[in-house]
């Protein structure tokens, strides 16, 4: 430190101030397009998937009335506090109008309009600010929805969330894995025979809890599951195991070259039920980097007229 930073440090530090370092920010290499691990730019990767285009906007989506941002589905929650999805990362419902995981966002869009059920059971996992099972209310008014969270701020953010938009749910605070909470015993004590929709996103224990959905995944009662992957080797993990007991995988979006949103992501589906798509393969995180405009022209055309079918 410079005497002349001392000197001031000195003045300041007897009105209760500072000066401090700031550490500079570790921006992705260059070379083989690095996975962008600081917000602004992952950010850029999620905007740049040519999904947000063929997600569902509502015309308010990203403005900001009384703290509260309007999502792509109508939904409203906090934008700043500690009630806000990973506060200041909450941005990027401002910057990318309420989408902030387009390919997952957009295969849960495809997958509402397959139910048929009046009343569709979901079981959320990592729910924290409970956007998927709200997304659920706000098209199947009278869902059925149970929500797992660990952390007490996440799940006061849930809860929050669902008082703002005015839905009613269960939130149970609870771990996922083996020696807490466990899927198939939850179906027993709630006397569930399916789910419509299994929604995980448990920060690593992916396989653990797979291992707590045998009996549910062996019969094939789970109607759709869709996972988050924290690494690749997880991420391979839940592919093989899914496959293993049955299940389409539909969507396959891998942790370290695929996924625009950081975390990796699986859709599988019980062949006993319509699939969410006919054939959907969706541009990776490398891939659309490397596009030309006609190339992206070409892919958001023909996943429109998928969509559509």
């Amino acid at each position: 430190m410079t005497s002349f930073r001392k000197m001031l440090n000195k003045g300041l530090r007897s009105v209760g101030y500072e000066i401090t370092e700031v550490a500079s920010r570790r921006f992705a290499k260059l070379k083989n397009f690095q996975k962008a691990e600081i917000y602004i730019e992952r950010y850029r990767e999620i905007i740049s998937d040519p999904l947000n285009l063929l997600i569902e906007k509502d015309p308010y989506a990203g403005y900001v009335d009384k703290n509260l941002v309007t999502l792509h589905n109508g939904n409203r929650v906090p934008i700043e506090g500690d009630l806000a999805y990973y506060k200041e990362f909450s941005d990027i419902l401002i910057i990318n109008r309420g989408v902030h995981e387009p390919l997952e966002e957009f295969c849960f869009q495809q997958m509402l309009k397959k139910l048929k059920k009046p009343s569709p059971l979901m079981l959320e996992l990592g729910s924290y600010w409970a956007h998927y099972s709200m997304w659920l209310l706000k098209t199947h008014v009278s869902a059925r929805c149970y929500m797992v969270e660990p952390d007490q701020t996440n799940i006061e953010c849930g809860i929050n969330n669902f008082k703002i938009n005015n839905y009613k749910g269960e939130f149970i605070k609870s771990f996922v894995g083996k020696s807490s909470f466990q899927v198939d015993e939850f179906m027993r004590e709630k006397a569930f025979d399916s789910l419509d929709i299994l929604h995980s996103d448990i920060q690593g224990y992916e396989v653990e809890m797979l291992e707590g959905a045998t009996g549910l995944l062996s019969r094939k009662g789970a109607s759709y599951v869709f996972i988050s992957t924290h690494s690749q080797q997880l991420h391979n993990n839940v592919e093989q195991v899914m496959s293993e007991f049955g299940y389409r995988i539909e969507v396959s979006s891998d942790f370290d070259r695929c996924t625009t949103s950081y975390d990796g992501f699986v859709l599988a589906s019980s062949p006993d039920v319509e699939p969410v798509f006919g054939h959907f393969n969706p541009m990776g995180r490398t891939e659309i980097v490397s596009s030309t405009s006609s190339d992206l022209a070409r892919f958001i055309a023909s996943t429109a007229a998928l969509a559509s079918e």
